[in-house]
Formats: structure tokens, C-alpha cells, sequence
């Protein structure tokens, strides 16, 4: 909304460089914010997989903020990223945001643990919580506040405080508009936004982790899981924790929906003794039989049927989808359908296929995944229903979806245990298996991956003078070859000299 677009910062930098870096430390030192960086312009986003969209919780508010305001914020994270949390970094138990992690990692870490409590015949209690809007309600105060007791400099968490308050929201439907001031919260889209909620869910999860329950969380996804071999005694453990968090919550200002929360009991054990039901904001929780998280289905026994199930079904609504717009002479062409599939309904049916991949070993979830994969197919080929299965994979070069599930498992794995995130916890059994059977081979498996932490170099010892091809052919404005780097491009080729 101020009228500053990316194009004029990329191709004028060399002169606006001075001025934003005095603009900059400027605004740092004094904590000042420019009123034109205050005004944001709110559009909203359709949620997915939602049947209708009336309400305003339907749609997701992404803040188009200035961007020079951006730049900004993108200096500060990248300080506290490679200065704050190097020396004092954030709980292990959080996921989200951190390099190295990601839903992979946090669903390995509590995955490992649920198979050996299955295999010891003990029996675990977990908790999925959802803390409804935490980046939206959280004060301010408090946000400031966690980033000084995390070690950040009282200038810097002063430049935050002033970037968020202040802020002019504006809506606009057709030739209606309307502006809000927003009084709390961090703003959807912008890019301290994430970070800034670290430090807060941080001090719960150390709070969590003091005691007998293990916590651990993605953003504003808290997960909690108590081990013992008596019912009671596990109920008693994650009351505590829900006691806990309803505490922290009410220091806050937020809450958590008790309907949205899940609540089951992981064990073999064929009848498993009555326990006292948790109770998180006065309303009982009712133990179920499975629980989502991160977008995968655990059940009580971690036969993955019901996410398979679940993937399966939400694979073929999206091909019957891709089917209505192709047919055997009209519609898609095979090549965009084959796009469609590999590029859209395969990745979502791999997600986070690491833990879940034993789950498509049974034959029963191999015929299931070899349904979606016909239907793909036939869709691309538009051959008769009679064609078997397996010559429309070859022709069209598919390999069994199941094969694909644990090629995607295999790649996870190895890219976890090369960046140290895998747990040894349970290695022989379960999900963790499926390293072994690569590290137990002679192949490129064995070697760790290069890995390289990032340097930047903001002051340059060099500058990239870019002269046109007539320059070139006129020799005007070359630079002298005497320490300088030449790079041309003629038509007999390209090259460089020094």
C-alpha cells in the first residue's frame, strides 16, 4: 500500500542501499516504525477441505505488508537465527520453523517411542492439542516479554513491539472498504510472524518435559504422550500436563478446544482396565480409538488401516475430480493427467509416509492403493476396464503405488539419520526398520549428505557490471582486464576471465 513494489528494490538497490541502510538502523535504534509500514492490506484464502465457506473461520487472513518493512523484519530474523538461537536454542521437542525439522521429524520422534511402549506391553496415554488462534490472540507483552527472557537485546525486542502495534488492517470487497486497528496478535504471512511464536510455546514444552510426560510441538500443534503400566497412574500424569497447559493458557489469554482434542490409549492389551477420564477446561475427555496429527491417523495399535483408509479415499475423490474433465477423445491430454497425478495426488498420498509405510504391507492395503493407481490409468490411457492393472503401469512407466510409498520412506529416513534427527530408540521394529534394511546393503546409503550451513556475505568484494551485447561488439565501456573479472557471451560461446 505504499506504493513501493519489489521491482524497483532489485533493479535500483545500488542507489537505495545507502538511504535503506540509514532508514534501517535508524528505526532500529529508536524503535520507530514509519506509519506507511503500518498499513496492511488483509486478503483472505479459502481454507481447504472445507464443504462450504460462510464464516469468517472458513478463510485465512494473509497480511500484505510493505515490503520494505519486510526487508527489515528478514535482517532481524536472520539475526536471531544465526546469533539467539545458535547460543540459546529452542526446546528439541519443537519442530516447527528450525532447520533440519519438520513434520517428518516431529512424527519419527513420537512414533518411536509409541511402537516401543506397544512392544514392552505398557501402555501410553496421548493428547492432541490445538490452541486456537495462538499467533492471532497472543498479547504483545507477552511475546516481547518471552523473546528478552530467551536472551534477545531489549532493542531489538522494542523494534518488534513496534512493528506489530500500530498496525492498520484494511479490507476491501468491491468498492467497499474498511479498516481495522488490530491490537494483538502477529500478522498471517509476515516473516517474523512464525519465530515470534517459538519463544512463547517454548517455555510449555520446557515446563511439559520437567515432568513424566513427554511434549512436543508444531507451532500451535501440542502433543503429549505419558507411559506407565498402571491406567490410573497414566491418567494421573496427563491430567497434570492438562492442568498445566490450562494454566499457561489462562496466563495468556488462550485457549484450547476440548471437541477438537484427541484422546487415546496406545497398548496391546485386549482389555485394558477402566481409568479415570482427563478433564481439560472442565469438560471430560473421551477416549477414542484413534487420534489425528499433523495430518496422519494414529490408532491405538498403530496398524495405520484407518489413515490408509483415510488416503485412499481422499486419493480417489481427488482423481473422480481430475476424471470429470478428460474422457476417452475429448478433455486432458494423458500427459496432463499423468502431470496431475505424479505432481498433486501421489505427494499427498506419500505425506509422511516415514512412519506410516508398514501400514501399506498387508495385501489388503496393497489392493487399495492399487485401486487409485487403476483409476490414474485409466484416466491417462483411456483403455477398456477390462486392461489389467499392471500393463497400464508399464506402459505409461508407474510403478506400484505401494512401492512408491516406501521409496518416499526410504528417502525420509536417510535424510533424517544424515542430519542426526533419527532416534535409536527402537531401530529393529516398526517404521525404524526400514533403515536398517539400507544400511545393512552396500550402497551410496551409507554415505551422510553435504550438508553446509549457509554464510552470508552482505559486503562484497567484487561488482557485476552488466554491459549489452553491442558493448561487447564495440568494446565500449569494457572494464580493464587488470584485476577484474570479465564474463562475456558472444555467439561463438561463453566465457570468463580474470
Amino acid at each position: 500500500m505504499d506504493g513501493i513494489f519489489p521491482a524497483l528494490l532489485q533493479e535500483e538497490w545500488e542507489i537505495l542501499l545507502p538511504h535503506l541502510v540509514r532508514i534501517f538502523r535508524a528505526c532500529l535504534a529508536t524503535g520507530y516504525v514509519p506509519v506507511s509500514w503500518h498499513q496492511v492490506k488483509v486478503v483472505f484464502i479459502p481454507k481447504p477441505g472445507r464443504s462450504y465457506y460462510y464464516g469468517p473461520r472458513d478463510f485465512r487472513p494473509i497480511s500484505l505488508t510493505s515490503f520494505l518493512l519486510k526487508t527489515m523484519e528478514r535482517l532481524v530474523d536472520r539475526f536471531l537465527r544465526d546469533e539467539i538461537l545458535v547460543l540459546r536454542p529452542l526446546h528439541p521437542n519443537q519442530h516447527a520453523y528450525q532447520a533440519g525439522k519438520s513434520v517428518e521429524t516431529a512424527l519419527h520422534q513420537l512414533v518411536v517411542r509409541t511402537e516401543k511402549v506397544l512392544d514392552q506391553q505398557e501402555i501410553a496415554l496421548g493428547v492432541s492439542l490445538d490452541i486456537e488462534g495462538a499467533s492471532d490472540n497472543t498479547s504483545y507483552d507477552y511475546m516481547c516479554s518471552a523473546l528478552t527472557r530467551h536472551g534477545v537485546d531489549q532493542t531489538i525486542a522494542g523494534w518488534i513491539r513496534a512493528a506489530l502495534e500500530g498496525r492498520l488492517a484494511t479490507v476491501a470487497l468491491g468498492d467497499v472498504s474498511r479498516s481495522v486497528a488490530v491490537s494483538r496478535g502477529c500478522p498471517q504471512g509476515g516473516v517474523l510472524s512464525p519465530l515470534l511464536w517459538c519463544p512463547v510455546v517454548n517455555e510449555l514444552l520446557v515446563r511439559l518435559n520437567e515432568g513424566s510426560v513427554y511434549a512436543q510441538g508444531y507451532a500451535d500443534d501440542i502433543c503429549l504422550l505419558a507411559v506407565e503400566k498402571f491406567p490410573n497412574t497414566v491418567s494421573g500424569l496427563i491430567q497434570w500436563a492438562l492442568h498445566t497447559v490450562e494454566l499457561w493458557c489462562g496466563g495468556l489469554g488462550l485457549s484450547v478446544n476440548p471437541d477438537k482434542t484427541g484422546l487415546v490409549a496406545f497398548t496391546r492389551k485386549r482389555k485394558l482396565m477402566e481409568f479415570f477420564e482427563p478433564r481439560l477446561f472442565g469438560k471430560t475427555l473421551k477416549r477414542s480409538m484413534s487420534v489425528k496429527y499433523l495430518g496422519v491417523i494414529l490408532d491405538s495399535r498403530l496398524t495405520w488401516k484407518e489413515h490408509v483408509d483415510a488416503k485412499v479415499k481422499k486419493a480417489q475423490n481427488l482423481m473422480w475430480a481430475c476424471r470429470t474433465a478428460c474422457g476417452v477423445a475429448w478433455g486432458l491430454k494423458p500427459r496432463v493427467v499423468h502431470w496431475l497425478y505424479v505432481a498433486i495426488i501421489r505427494p499427498s498420498v506419500t505425506f509422511a509416509s516415514l512412519v506410516w509405510w508398514p501400514g501399506c504391507q498387508t495385501a489388503s492395503a496393497k489392493r487399495k492403493l492399487s485401486r487409485v493407481q487403476r483409476l490414474v490409468c485409466l484416466g491417462i490411457t483411456g483403455a477398456m476396464r477390462t486392461t489389467p492393472t499392471n500393463a497400464m503401469e508399464e506402459l505409461i512407466c508407474l510403478p506400484p503405488l505401494d512401492l512408491v510409498v516406501q521409496s518416499v520412506a526410504r528417502s525420509a529416513a536417510h535424510r533424517l539419520w544424515s542430519l542426526g534427527c533419527w532416534s535409536y530408540l527402537h531401530p529393529n521394529r516398526g517404521h525404524s526398520s526400514i533403515l536398517i534394511r539400507l544400511q545393512q546393503s552396500d550402497s551410496v546409503f551409507n554415505m551422510g549428505v553435504d550438508v553446509m550451513r549457509p554464510v552470508y556475505n552482505f559486503e562484497p568484494q567484487y561488482r557485476v557490471t552488466m554491459l549489452t551485447r553491442e558493448d561487447w561488439r564495440k568494446a565500449t565501456g569494457v572494464p580493464p582486464v587488470v584485476k577484474r573479472l570479465a564474463w562475456s557471451k558472444m555467439r561463438e560461446g561463453t566465457g570468463a576471465g580474470f
